[in-house]
């Protein structure tokens, strides 16, 4: 049966009398469960942020933010690190460390790095990343078998690039950050 839920929208379970959308559940005699993530998105979205920045080093393996991206709003892990010039510095989680990591959402206001220069875009979604700098240069990182392998796109071809990094530190402002929120079991 698809029948919307007049709370949230979503379809009914199959016989109409109750939602099964675990964040809503009208017509169940289960509580709504609490949607972390959603409410801290419409927080921000209500309130805004203020100026960040965070450092990034690449743990490899899949571990890391999925996609950093000038202007992307999303929703980000980090370890609070040390205040700097007024504006708290913040380490991105990567998983590795130890401990309960922190949530926030944000707008990307730019991205840096010592060798690569302004960055548009890096998507670490997989377990090849992808560089794509302001000025339009292409790079892809081995993050599996060969950790920081570089290769750099050459019309259709990707070979080896000569270029070494010395330092995978990445540094990204936030044009706005919310605050800070220890994350919750079911966030």
């Amino acid at each position: 049966m698809s029948v919307p839920c007049p709370q949230c929208g979503r379809l009914y379970t199959w016989n109409g009398q109750r939602c099964c959308n675990r964040y809503c559940r009208l017509g169940s005699s289960l509580p709504p469960e609490i949607d972390h993530t959603e409410r801290r998105r419409k927080a921000f979205l209500a309130a805004g942020g203020r100026p960040a920045r965070a450092i990034w080093v690449p743990d490899w393996y899949g571990l890391d933010p999925p996609r950093l991206e000038i202007g992307r709003t999303a929703e980000y892990l980090f370890f609070p690190a040390w205040k700097e010039d007024e504006r708290l510095r913040l380490q991105f989680y990567t998983g590795l460390p130890s401990g309960m990591p922190h949530a926030a959402w944000g707008t990307i206001a730019s991205i840096q790095h010592a060798q690569f220069g302004p960055i548009r875009l890096i998507d670490a979604g997989g377990l090849d990343y992808h560089i794509v700098l302001i000025d339009g240069k292409e790079y892809c990182v081995n993050a599996e078998e060969q950790p920081g392998q570089l290769f750099e796109k050459h019309g259709e071809e990707w070979p080896e690039s000569s270029m070494q990094i010395d330092d995978w530190t990445f540094t990204i402002e936030f044009s706005a950050l919310a605050d800070l929120e220890p994350m919750q079991k079911n966030a």
